[in-house]
């Protein structure tokens, strides 16, 4: 929801905004959304198990996986539930102090998020909490951890790094925030010993997390307008990661590839997504502000195929799995598209309220299972047979 790779293909997703802010999904969509197609179905796609964890922040559901365990830790009202992804059972619920804004960062030890009060608070593996510590704003995005610092980017544009162990603030880093940005998610994303970050305004830099420095800073698309609303060009939560490449997307900008190691730019196009993108196989795909899903070559950008059957459906961004992409919508409908083609292969229902963040996609073994988390506090889990 919020995108990493573990020992298996694993689909994580990121969290969220900035100063004045602007929410494109808060309302229902302004325009008419397309009405579902008939399609025959031709990938079995089995329900495994559902269960309601209750109010929860978009984009809160993140996984971590280890050789023989998958788990998910999900920010719902003013508690952490860790939930084991085989079977749907809550292995452990951590009280917050207050209501969580942000989802989940987690190195499979500790797990880190933000309250509504601007604290960060970090739990240890029992649920107790180790410690808190002011912010003094508001934290949306899901902290990440690194090199034994955790990160927290606050809606002022400031990315924080605390001591993993005492909580010790070690550094600040700030870049100055737009007049206006969309409330949507801005990646946060560990890598090499620190921290990809999208800042508001189409900014992107590589931090240390040993001092905060900047190793190298990008602008993958600058705001143009005749006023702030025009001019909002932040980039989006959902990231893909290709090779020695990270590619990313921004509303109202461009979408392209980044090399890791110095930020020097790959390529980039016109693409306008407030969800992002996800990468696999050697291809990006993307849902652009219209909710029309994209499959681009990750060498280049060149379009492979665009599906627009699902116009003005609020589609979150999509993430592969196989020979297959999955999208989910404002209806809680799970949409699986062909990776080939985007054809329609398959469609199943939820609880009717929307999907709240990218699905998360995950291969062990033969088996290939997705994890949808819904606005009603909702979380599905399906295998593709």
């Amino acid at each position: 929801m919020l995108v990493q790779r573990l020992a298996f293909l694993l689909m994580l997703s990121a969290g969220l905004v900035a100063c004045s802010s602007l929410n494109p999904f808060a309302d229902p969509p302004k325009t008419k959304p397309a009405e579902l197609v008939d399609f025959p179905s031709s990938l079995n796609v089995k329900p495994l198990w559902q269960i309601n964890l209750g109010d929860t922040p978009a984009g809160a559901l993140t996984a971590f996986g280890t050789a023989t365990a998958m788990r998910a830790y999900v920010a719902s009202g003013s508690n952490i539930r860790v939930v084991d992804l085989s079977n749907g059972n809550v292995l452990l619920t951590a009280p917050a102090p207050e209501r969580l804004t942000s989802g989940v960062g987690t190195d499979g030890e500790v797990f880190s998020a933000a309250t509504r009060g601007g604290e960060i608070v970090t739990w240890g593996a029992d649920g107790n909490i180790k410690w808190r510590s002011a912010l003094n704003a508001e934290v949306l995005a899901s902290p990440a951890i690194a090199d034994g610092i955790i990160a927290a980017l606050t809606t002022d544009g400031r990315l924080i790094g605390f001591d993993q162990a005492t909580g010790k603030r070690r550094w600040v880093l700030q870049r100055p925030a737009p007049a206006l940005t969309l409330r949507a998610a801005s990646p946060v994303v560990a890598v090499r010993n620190g921290f990809i970050v999208g800042f508001p305004g189409g900014r992107i830099l590589a931090v240390s997390a040993r001092d905060g420095q900047a190793r190298w800073e990008a602008v993958l698309a600058s705001g143009r307008g005749a006023n702030e609303v025009e001019r909002i060009a932040d980039i989006a939560a959902s990231v893909g990661i290709l090779n020695e490449t990270i590619c990313l997307s921004s509303y109202q900008g461009k979408v392209g590839c980044l090399a890791v190691r110095d930020g020097r730019l790959q390529w980039d196009k016109e693409f306008s997504s407030p969800v992002g993108v996800s990468a696999a196989g050697g291809s990006l795909y993307g849902t652009d502000e219209k909710s029309i899903v994209h499959a681009l070559s990750g060498s280049g950008g060149a379009s492979l195929w665009k599906q627009d059957k699902l116009l003005y459906r609020t589609v979150t961004a999509p993430v592969a799995l196989g020979s297959s992409v999955v999208v989910g919508d404002y209806k809680g409908m799970v949409h699986f598209l062909s990776a080939a083609n985007g054809n329609f292969l398959a469609r199943l229902a939820t609880d009717g309220s929307a999907i709240s963040g990218p699905p998360l996609a995950l291969e062990s073994g033969a088996r290939r299972l997705v994890f949808v988390q819904t606005a009603a506090g909702g979380l599905f889990a399906f295998e593709i047979q």
